[in-house]
């Protein structure tokens, strides 16, 4: 029986120093990874202003590209617009021409 109670001992020493070995390793590899993501992070506070002038870039190409007309561009015409209503009325002896509140709706129609 001595040596059953030894034997387990002996094992139990051994799991024991096993595990505070894997305790260190498991520490020191949280810690590596906690470091190469602060790092990570640092050069992803960089990346945000590139993509952004680059995608500010990338959008206006697009806008002209394809002719999607600005907020501005719309607000300009619009004025423009009602300009040349108001002149057409004046011209005519008409009143003049008043905007709808709400836009025309679009088909919903697939064409």
């Amino acid at each position: 029986m001595g040596m059953v109670s030894t034997r387990i001992k002996d094992t139990f020493e051994t799991a024991i120093g096993r595990v505070e070995t894997l305790e260190k390793k498991v520490e020191e590899k949280v810690s590596g990874i906690e470091e190469e993501a602060k790092k990570r992070l640092e050069r992803l506070d960089l990346v945000p202003a590139q993509l952004r002038g680059a995608w500010d870039t990338v959008v206006e190409r697009l806008k002209t590209a394809l002719g999607f007309a600005t907020k501005e561009e719309l607000a300009e015409l619009q004025a423009r617009v009602d300009e040349l209503a108001a002149r057409l009325a004046e011209l005519t002896g008409g009143k003049p021409v008043e905007k709808d509140e709400k836009p025309a709706q679009r088909s919903s129609r697939k064409r």
